[in-house]
C-alpha cells in the first residue's frame, strides 16, 4: 500500500460512492448532525485543501496536477460563497487565479497565508473585489513543487496560526532545503516535521522534528499540536498520531526501530492509512462531545475521525471514532457560524483526470439541535461590544474571529 501524500490522489476503483443525502445514515455521521453538498465541480474541484474564513467563505486550494503532475498554471484558489444562505455555495471567484501546487492555508484578518510548495506566501484583497491583488513571499525552500521529479508529492502541505501568533508549517518528508525567511533566518529539516515562522516571514525555526510525512497540524487553544502521520510502506512506521512539543525528536527514519526509548512515542498507532487534514474544534453550536474536540482525516481509509481525549501526565490519551466516511478525505475546517466543512478527492487520481471529469467535493456539516454561533465583523464593533464578546466566546473561537481593527471592506474575517 502506498503511504504518502500520493495516496490522497490515488484512484481506487473499489470505493463505492453514496449520495450525500444518505451520508448521515449510511456512512456513520453521529446522531443529530446533517451533511449537505456545499460546492463541487465544475465550480470548485480538485480540493487539495480548504481554508474557511469566519464569515463562511470557503477558499478551495484547487490543484489539477494532483500530487504527481508537472504542468504550470494548473492551480488556483477558489472563493466559494453562499450568498442566499441555503447551505450551498452560489458565488465562485478565483481569489488567486494562478498559483502552482496550492495546499493548506489559514485566514487571519484580511490575509490568506498559503503553502504552495516550495513557498509560503500571503495574499490580500485590498480593494474588495474578491481577487487578491497583493502577494508577499514569506518563506522559500519548503519541499518541492512541480519542479521536483515527483511533483508536489511528499512535500510541505499545511500552515496554521497558533494562539501565540506564530505560523506553524507542516512539512512532509521532502523536508526543507533550507526553509528561508524574509530576514535570512533559515532551517534545514532532513525529513518531516513542523517549523514555525512569524507572520512577516521572519524568525524561521524548528518546532517538531523527524516524523514521516505529515500534511496538517491541529492546534489547540492551549498551544498543543497534533498530527496524523503517514506510513512508510510496511517498515514499522504505521499511521501514527502525534502530540508535538517544542524541539521533540519523533525518531524517523533513524531511531524509531532501535532507539525508540530516546524518541517521543506517538499517542497512537492506527495501522495502515494516509493522514491528511487535522482540526481542533473549540466552537459553540455543537453537542458537548464536540465542543472541545480533536479531528483528523485519512485519505486511504476515507474517514473523518474524531478523537476523544483526556490529559495524561504532560501529554494526552486519545481514542479514535468515526465521524464521517468520505471517499479520499483531504481536509476539514470550520467557520464562525458553527458549520464544519469537509473536503474529499472523489473520482480523482494522482494527476489531472482529464477535461470534463468531475473530481472532488466540499461538504458542509451542521448540528441543528444547538444554537449556532453568529459571526460578527469585530472591526465594526465598539469597545464595549468587544469586551462583552470576549466573555461569551470560547478561547479557540476568540482566536478564530478576532482580527486587526483595520482592514478593507468585503473581507471574510479570520478562520482556521
Amino acid at each position: 500500500m502506498r503511504d504518502s501524500v500520493s495516496d490522497r490522489f490515488m484512484n481506487r476503483s473499489a470505493v463505492v460512492l453514496l449520495p450525500l443525502a444518505l451520508a448521515d445514515v449510511a456512512l456513520g455521521l453521529p446522531a443529530g448532525f446533517q451533511i449537505r453538498e456545499f460546492a463541487g465541480p465544475p465550480n470548485a474541484d480538485y480540493p487539495a485543501g480548504i481554508t474557511v474564513a469566519a464569515n463562511g467563505d470557503v477558499y478551495v486550494s484547487s490543484d489539477q496536477n494532483g500530487s504527481l503532475g508537472h504542468k504550470k498554471d494548473f492551480g488556483r484558489i477558489i472563493r466559494c460563497r453562499d450568498k442566499d444562505g441555503d447551505g450551498k455555495a452560489d458565488d465562485f471567484i478565483h481569489f488567486v487565479p494562478n498559483v502552482d501546487s496550492p495546499r493548506g492555508g489559514h485566514f487571519v484578518g484580511d490575509t490568506l497565508y498559503l503553502v504552495h510548495p516550495p513557498f509560503l506566501s500571503s495574499f490580500r484583497d485590498t480593494n474588495g473585489d474578491g481577487v487578491a491583488d497583493e502577494k508577499k513571499l514569506l518563506v522559500t525552500g519548503l519541499g518541492g513543487g512541480i519542479e521536483h521529479p515527483r511533483g508536489a508529492d511528499h512535500t510541505t502541505n499545511g500552515v496554521r496560526m497558533g494562539i501565540d501568533g506564530w505560523l506553524y508549517i507542516s512539512v512532509g518528508d521532502f523536508g526543507t532545503f533550507p526553509a528561508k525567511g524574509t530576514d535570512g533566518s533559515s532551517y534545514t529539516l532532513q525529513g518531516g516535521g513542523v517549523i514555525r515562522v512569524r507572520p512577516d516571514g521572519t524568525q524561521v525555526e524548528p518546532y517538531a522534528l523527524m516524523v514521516r510525512n505529515i500534511c496538517d497540524t491541529a492546534i489547540s487553544p492551549e498551544l498543543d499540536l497534533f498530527s496524523r502521520d503517514n506510513t512508510n510502506d510496511g517498515k514499522g512506521w504505521n499511521t501514527r498520531f502525534h502530540h508535538f512539543t517544542a524541539l521533540a525528536d519523533h525518531g524517523y527514519p533513524r531511531m524509531y526501530q532501535n532507539f525508540a526509548d530516546e524518541t517521543i512515542k506517538p499517542l497512537a498507532d492506527y495501522g495502515g492509512g494516509s493522514g491528511t487534514g487535522a482540526l481542533w474544534l473549540d466552537e459553540p453550536g455543537f453537542p458537548e462531545e464536540f465542543t472541545n474536540a480533536l479531528f483528523s482525516t485519512d485519505w486511504t481509509t476515507g474517514t473523518v475521525h474524531y478523537h476523544p481525549w483526556k490529559k495524561s501526565g504532560a501529554s494526552y490519551a486519545v481514542e479514535q471514532k468515526t465521524f464521517e466516511k468520505l471517499p479520499r478525505a483531504t481536509d476539514i475546517d470550520v467557520d464562525g457560524n458553527s458549520r464544519l466543512y469537509l473536503a474529499d478527492w472523489r473520482n480523482g487520481g494522482f494527476n489531472f483526470s482529464g477535461p470534463g471529469k468531475p473530481v472532488g467535493m466540499i461538504s458542509q456539516v451542521v448540528f441543528p439541535g444547538a444554537t449556532p454561533a453568529k459571526y460578527t465583523d469585530v472591526t465594526k464593533a465598539g469597545d464595549g461590544d468587544l469586551v462583552q464578546r470576549e466573555h461569551q466566546v470560547p478561547r479557540g473561537n476568540r482566536r478564530r474571529r478576532h482580527s486587526p481593527r483595520a482592514r478593507p471592506a468585503g473581507d471574510g474575517g479570520s478562520a482556521r
